[in-house]
Order: C-alpha cells, then structure tokens, then sequence
C-alpha cells in the first residue's frame, strides 16, 4: 500500500512538471523517498501491535491458555524485525551521528604505542589448536611457534574439553569436544574489500590457512564485519555453514550449497567423528544488511553448541 501510494505521487508530479527532465528527476527521487519512508512507518507500526499481541498472548499463556511466542523471529512485509520493546528503529540522524562519533576513534588510543600495550596481539597456540583437534583436521604443518609451545595432553581428553581463540572482533575458533567451530569469519584488513571499508583497530593473529581446518561455520548475520566473502571462498563446501533464515540464497549464489538455515530456537544436530552436536539459533537484537537495498531481507541469529558434557553460545554481534 505505502508503495503504490509513493508511486501515485511520483507519477502527480510528472504530471505538474510538463516535461520537464530536472523536474522528473527530482519527482522521481521523491516518490521513492516516500515509498521508502512510508514502508518503514508502516513496518514500524506492524512491529509495535505485533509486541502487544504477543505480550498478551504471553500473559494468556501464562494462566496455561496456549504456548507463548514472545521471543519468536518476526517477519513484516518480507523484512525481519525485532520483536523486543527494547529496540529502537535507526534514523539518517542516527547513521549520521555514528559516522561522526567513529571518526573521532571511540575512544581508541591513537598513540601506536599505548595501543600495542593495551590490545596485543598474540599468536594462537598452534600446537594445543592441534592436540585438540580430530587427527583429519588438524595441520598438516609445524611451525617454530609449534616448537616454542610444546603441549603435554597427559590427562587431556580432546573428546571433553572446550578451547576459544579469539581472533578479533567477533571471529573466534571454539573447540568443543572434538567439534572445530568457526565463528563470523573476517581475517581481511578491511571490512568490505581489501581497499574499502573500516580499517581494523588490530591485525589479525593468524591467516585461516594457519588454523586447524573448521568442521562447521557459524554466521550471526550478513553485515560486512561478520561475513568475509574472500573466506566463503577459501573454505566453500569443505565445511558446513549455519547462517540465520534468507541468507542461504547469497551462499548458494556463490556456488556454497552445504549450508544450514536456521529460524530462532531451531536446533539440528550435527554428526562429524562419530559424534553429534546439537546447534540451536538464538534470539539476539540487531539487524542485516549489505548494499542498502537488502535491508533486514535476512535474519540475525546468536547460536548454542551443546556437546555431551559441555556447551558454548556464540551471540552473534555485541553492538546492540
């Protein structure tokens, strides 16, 4: 309805100029701005009396009247939105705001020194990442940081012992219980491409290459500082992918078929090493995007891992 409406009054306005180019341009601009800006008001609103369907659904659940779904993923018009009274919808002020405050360095040290003191960057134990690893998956290689960091696994069970190597920003390799988990790959300099986009604050540890290879990948969400295209490439259908619900198709685009796509509270069990793993998405608040135009057209997701004594939760991004 917003769309034919901003429609209408694009096509008024062609009508009033008479053939006039700038004047179309600038109707033409205008009429997609409304189309944009009464889609997102209708959404918004959707969003609101869904939270208060849901609140009193909840209530009527709690007295044993019906299942609640309160913290169910929300789709409004084909875009996925937060179903929490916490979030609020971002405006240009809001992009504008970020642009000028990140800018200013957030509070990051500028002095290269102060920096290096406070966030250093260390090198993955290689050697433990291997031990811990199934024997087809660990490296094929040593290093001399292999033969500075002996491991000694007397007493050790790789089949019930969890290890994280953060690797920066929201990427970590997870090992649980003989499962290598990978999560929001990035490892270029910057975001976008390797020319374009946010710098970041560190470099990366290691190259992927340099790890155990991943049994599965763990996406929260499409934005560009969780989902390094050039690693998409790198691992392919060697691993398996769990990515939140309408980002399979950008895998598939790309020849990456071995993914799994989950809605919130969706949990598939996962056999490798005859062992099996449950994998369950999780409700977190953010949003998706990454040209503009695709704007929450997927969902976002945080994820559990559960082995058979232990567990993790990988929550996706911490921004909001």
């Amino acid at each position: 309805m917003s769309r034919s409406y901003g429609l209408g009054l694009g096509l008024s306005w062609l009508r009033a100029t008479r053939g006039s180019l700038p004047l179309y341009g600038a109707g033409a601009v205008a009429a997609i701005a409304a189309c944009y800006m009464l889609g997102d008001q209708w959404i918004s609103l959707r969003r609101r009396l869904a939270i208060t369907n849901r609140k009193q659904a909840d209530q009527c659940s709690a007295a044993g009247e019906h299942v609640s779904d309160l913290f169910a993923s929300l789709c409004i018009g084909g875009r996925f939105v937060n179903p929490f009274e916490t979030w609020r919808d971002k405006t240009l002020w809001d992009f504008v705001r970020w642009i000028v405050t990140r800018s200013g360095g957030n509070g990051i040290p500028r002095d290269r020194s102060l920096l290096e003191h406070d966030l250093p960057v260390v090198r993955p134990h290689f050697a433990l990442l291997d031990a811990l690893s199934r024997p087809e998956n660990a490296r094929g290689t040593t290093s001399p940081d292999d033969q500075e960091a002996r491991v000694d696994m007397a007493g050790v069970d790789p089949a019930r012992t969890i290890s994280a190597t953060w690797l920066g920003q929201s990427t970590c390799f997870v090992q649980v219980e003989g499962l290598n988990v990978l999560t929001d790959p990035i490892f270029q300099r910057r975001t976008v491409f390797s020319w374009l986009g946010p710098e970041r604050l560190r470099p990366v540890p290691c190259r992927l290459d340099e790890l155990p290879h991943p049994d599965v990948v763990l996406v929260s969400h499409n934005h560009f500082d969780h989902l390094d295209a050039q690693v998409v490439r790198e691992l392919g259908n060697s691993v398996t992918w769990y990515v939140p619900l309408g980002l399979r198709d950008w895998f598939a685009r790309r020849g990456i078929y071995k993914v799994r796509e989950l809605d919130w509270w969706q949990a598939v069990d996962h056999t490798v090493g005859g062992r099996t793993y449950r994998i369950t998405a999780t409700p977190t608040q953010h949003w998706s995007g990454r040209n503009g135009l695709d704007s929450n057209c997927s969902l976002w997701a945080g994820f559990v891992v559960q082995g058979s004594v232990s567990s993790i939760f990988h929550c996706g991004d911490t921004g909001y």
